[in-house]
């Protein structure tokens, strides 16, 4: 295929930068465009010819760097060839680029519009085919672009993927607002939507619906701080989840509060219930303090504040 190499010039002009395969084409900026014009083109692009035109599959921010500095530019035209080869030659030509989150899925996006996602592809995307990070990414891509926005900038996180995948439409329009306006740690970004899909049907209801019902949208929307936003609207999914285990947490929350407010210590129970721990904790400035706090301790231990505790 690359017997016969040409190196042309010509106008950036008569380039076209609208080809697919340049996935992930940007600008160049102000010192790509110093350094281009002091030191020159070392490099050529890689165009295909296609009747009179030139069809650029890499060297994108070069040529925009050129153009800029009404400069022609020196091109390798190669054999036309098809969307796989031109995707793979582009991938190739930007090997050592660092990938994030954004290019990766731009890559797979591409690929995955011309049905074809190969090992060989997965491999230089540094996705060994068939592992869970490689299962996660297909999974992916099966939802709407319009989440990829919100990957990139870590609001969600890929491992939602595999939920997203089984939610309609609707109900994903339904909490893309929540994931458009606040940033979600792993972890509650996928009880969010695990808890939120099972509440959905044990009630028979779309998720939708039931966000409507919850009123999550008012918090979304309230001025509470991003972290107390998630804070408030786990609690409401999370009771609306699990109701009896709610009601239990609720009670004895407010019994450690009573027993800490009468002795001065702070009664905390830090794992729902996966053990039958309690922590409890004071802050002591002199011994007057600690021999007040050792009293409070002793008042705790002898009232019948905890006497069903632990439960058996």
């Amino acid at each position: 295929m690359y017997n016969t190499p040409q190196i042309i010039t010509v106008h950036a002009e008569s380039i076209s930068l609208d080809d697919p395969c340049l996935f992930w084409a940007h600008s160049p900026d102000n010192h790509f465009i110093s350094s281009m014009e002091k030191y020159g083109q070392i490099e050529p692009v890689l165009v295909m010819a296609v009747a009179d035109q030139k069809i650029l599959v890499a060297g994108y921010k070069r040529v925009k760097a050129l153009k800029a500095l009404k400069r022609k530019i020196m091109a390798l035209v190669l054999p036309v060839a098809d969307p796989y080869l031109k995707g793979q030659i582009y991938l190739l030509s930007n090997t050592g680029q660092n990938l994030d989150m954004k290019k990766t899925v731009l890559a797979l996006r591409y690929f995955s519009s011309i049905g074809r996602i190969s090992e060989e592809i997965l491999t230089n995307l540094h996705l060994v085919p068939g592992s869970k990070l490689e299962q996660l990414w297909q999974s992916w891509i099966s939802i709407p672009c319009s989440w990829d926005t919100l990957l990139a900038k870590g609001n969600i996180s890929l491992e939602c993927a595999r939920i997203m995948q089984n939610l309609k439409a609707e109900d994903l329009e339904a909490v893309y607002p929540f994931f458009d306006q606040l940033s979600w740690s792993r972890s509650s970004s996928l009880n969010f939507l695990t808890w939120l899909g099972e509440t959905a049907r044990m009630k028979k209801a779309g998720i939708c619906r039931l966000i409507h019902e919850l009123e999550l949208a008012p918090i979304l929307q309230s001025r509470l701080s991003p972290g107390d936003k998630i804070k408030k609207i786990m609690l409401v999914v999370f009771q609306a989840r699990y109701p009896v285990l709610s009601s239990l947490k609720g009670s004895l929350t407010r019994k450690l509060r009573q027993i800490g407010a009468k002795s001065g210590w702070k009664v905390e129970h830090l794992d729902d219930y996966e053990s039958r721990e309690l922590v409890f904790s004071t802050r002591v400035k002199n011994i007057q303090d600690l021999q007040k706090a050792l009293r409070g301790l002793e008042q705790i231990s002898s009232s019948k504040a905890l006497e069903n505790w632990p439960v058996k």
